[in-house]
C-alpha cells in the first residue's frame, strides 16, 4: 500500500493509503489515530514550513502564523512517478481564523527529460521521504510512549 495522504493537525493524525488493484480499482483505507507520533514526525513536518512558505509565496507574511499540516502524494506513469503538495494553514492575525494553504505540486522523482522547473528541492525530497517513513512506523505500532498512569507517594 502506498501513502496518498498524511495530516497532523489538533492531535488528530490522519492517513490516507491506496492499494494498486489489477483493472483500474484502487483500493482505499483511510486511517484517523489519536496517539501522539514520534518527535521525529513532527520535526519532519515543522522543517516543511520553509517550503511551503517558498512554494505558496508566502514570504511577506510572518512564519510564526505559518504551520504546516501534512502533505498529498500523487503517484503517475509506469513507474509510479511521486509529486506532492504540501498543505498548511496560516492563522490570520487581526481576525478570528485561519487560511489554508497548498503549493503547487512539485515532482519528487525527475526522470531524464523530464522539466526541473517543477521539481522539489532535493532537501524537500528527504523531508517528505522522513514523514513518510515516520508515518508508516507509526501504522506499525511505533508511537510517543506516555505513561499511562500517574504514580502519587
Amino acid at each position: 500500500m502506498r501513502i496518498k495522504k498524511i495530516e497532523y493537525n489538533n492531535d488528530t493524525f490522519k492517513i490516507n493509503l491506496q492499494k494498486v488493484v489489477e483493472g483500474g480499482q484502487n483500493d482505499t483505507v483511510k486511517l484517523k489515530l489519536h496517539e501522539d507520533p514520534k518527535p521525529g514526525f513532527k520535526a519532519a513536518l515543522t522543517k516543511l514550513k520553509k517550503f511551503l512558505i517558498l512554494y505558496c509565496e508566502m514570504e511577506s507574511h510572518d512564519p510564526k502564523h505559518i504551520s504546516v499540516i501534512g502533505i498529498e502524494l500523487t503517484y503517475s506513469g509506469e513507474t509510479n512517478s511521486r509529486s506532492v503538495s504540501i498543505l498548511g494553514e496560516r492563522k490570520y492575525t487581526k481576525t478570528e481564523g485561519k487560511q489554508d494553504l497548498e503549493t503547487p505540486v512539485k515532482m519528487m522523482d525527475i526522470g531524464d527529460g523530464d522539466n526541473t522547473e517543477f521539481a522539489l528541492d532535493p532537501d524537500c525530497v528527504k523531508l517528505v521521504d522522513k514523514l513518510c517513513k515516520e508515518a508508516r512506523e507509526y501504522m506499525k505500532g511505533t508511537r510517543l510512549q506516555k505513561d499511562i498512569f500517574e504514580l502519587s507517594d
